[in-house]
């Protein structure tokens, strides 16, 4: 998170990263809420999520993620993985939601 409170990201021309650091928690949604729906309207065309070095990761922003991946998928955006930790891959898959998410174990 930055001094904001917001995830941190790093951006360049038409593509973003999301790193999603060591925790996906409920209490963060919000602020993940917020850094998405700026994602929408911006000139992006390429996200990138970093979630290599999650450890913690709450049902409610992989539903969030969800939901965005396919907002962005409908505005013709390409949403991609950089890395993906075993915690996360294990819990979207009990969840059922490792496909929704694009989810694989290499990323």
């Amino acid at each position: 998170m930055d001094k904001d409170g917001r995830p941190k990201g790093v951006s360049g021309g038409d593509q973003t990263v999301l790193d999603c650091g060591t925790a996906l928690k409920i209490d963060q949604i919000q602020s993940y809420y917020v850094t998405l729906k700026d994602f929408l309207t911006s000139s992006y065309q390429t996200i990138t999520f970093e979630g290599g070095a999650l450890e913690k990761v709450d049902t409610a922003p992989l539903q969030l993620l969800v939901c965005f991946m396919r907002a962005a998928q409908q505005q013709g955006l390409h949403c991609q993985w950089g890395s993906v930790s075993p915690t996360l891959l294990e819990n979207a898959r009990l969840l059922g939601l490792h496909k929704l998410l694009q989810l694989t174990s290499s990323g």
